[in-house]
């Protein structure tokens, strides 16, 4: 879609970064499935990023942020992207 953003929510539970298009219902724009803002209990939202590559870029840069960088995976939604 031309002009998609994209967020990448940072997990802390289950220790992983996800990529999603704003257009995804699991992030409607950075505010989550539930609709509560980009903070949630267990993660955050990060973004709006332009493009998927500045998306996944960020999920590196969140991920590596942590002191287990090790054992976070890093991807792209499976429903959106």
């Amino acid at each position: 879609m031309p002009n998609e953003n994209f967020y990448v929510y940072e997990n802390w539970t289950n220790t992983c970064t996800k990529v999603h298009r704003g257009s995804c219902t699991f992030c409607r724009d950075g505010q989550g499935f539930q609709g509560r803002g980009n903070h949630t209990q267990s993660g955050q939202w990060l973004g709006p990023f332009s493009s998927l590559s500045e998306g996944i870029n960020e999920a590196n840069r969140a991920a590596r942020r942590h002191d287990n960088y090790e054992v976070w995976s890093i991807g792209v939604c499976g429903h959106c992207g």
